[in-house]
């Protein structure tokens, strides 16, 4: 039965050709290159020169430093540390804020969570129809609009000020929690096979100081306004 389950979901989600052939089974990944090849209508590439195991008897060891190592590298590591710091400051700075919402505090999060849940599906279905940086560039588009429109809001004295501020929050933490999907597929995909894990963890701890930073701001915008209307009744 389990080996009935494994041939099914081998023709589903084929094995990574570089394990077959690490363990020599060259035959199975020449199959699944060629499968690729032919999907993708490209056959510029000599499977006797590409098949083949490294003739290499010691096993490297990676650090955070080849993270660094060449200027892609370099590159890539310092683009995707923003967006993972951004990430973690805006969507905990959202989640931090939810108290200074209009309405009641219990819809409001609720709402927050059952946003997330179509955002997430278009933001796949973004990412599989114009590609990951473009659907992420999207993601951030809306975020921004979606926070300058509200610090404007805040400036002005209209009629539902409070309830427009609200609704732009949860579209804001909406295309967060989508850009979230698809930065971390971009940060698997960019990474080389060997330093993946290494990245993405390293990544997953800056976002980490991202989601401190956030509720600071949160914190600190309160403290101001308190302040401020302190002076005014001194005043």
């Amino acid at each position: 039965m389990a080996r009935k389950y494994k041939d099914t979901q081998s023709n589903i989600v084929p094995e990574s050709f570089r394990w077959y052939i690490a363990h020599e089974k060259f035959d199975k990944a020449k199959y699944i290159i060629t499968s690729i090849a032919k999907f993708n209508r490209n056959y510029d590439f000599n499977t006797a020169i590409d098949l083949r195991r490294p003739d290499s008897p010691t096993k490297l060891r990676y650090s955070l430093l080849n993270l660094f190592q060449t200027r892609t590298l370099v590159k890539v590591t310092l683009l995707l540390t923003l967006n993972w710091i951004t990430l973690g400051v805006v969507v905990f700075g959202l989640l931090f804020g939810i108290q200074n919402l209009s309405g009641y505090l219990y819809l409001n999060t609720f709402l927050f969570s059952l946003t997330t849940i179509p955002s997430k599906a278009i933001a796949t279905w973004l990412s599989h129809r114009t590609g990951r940086r473009k659907a992420t560039s999207i993601c951030f588009i809306v975020v921004g609009i979606a926070g300058l429109t509200g610090g404007v809001l805040q400036t002005l004295d209209v009629k539902y000020k409070d309830q427009f501020t609200t609704v732009l929050a949860i579209m804001a933490n909406s295309s967060t929690s989508a850009a979230w999907g698809t930065v971390q597929t971009m940060t698997v995909e960019l990474y080389p096979t060997v330093i993946r894990n290494i990245g993405f963890g390293m990544l997953s701890f800056i976002g980490g100081i991202g989601s401190v930073i956030g509720p600071q701001f949160v914190y600190l915008v309160h403290r101001c306004s308190r302040d401020s209307k302190e002076n005014n009744l001194l005043d």
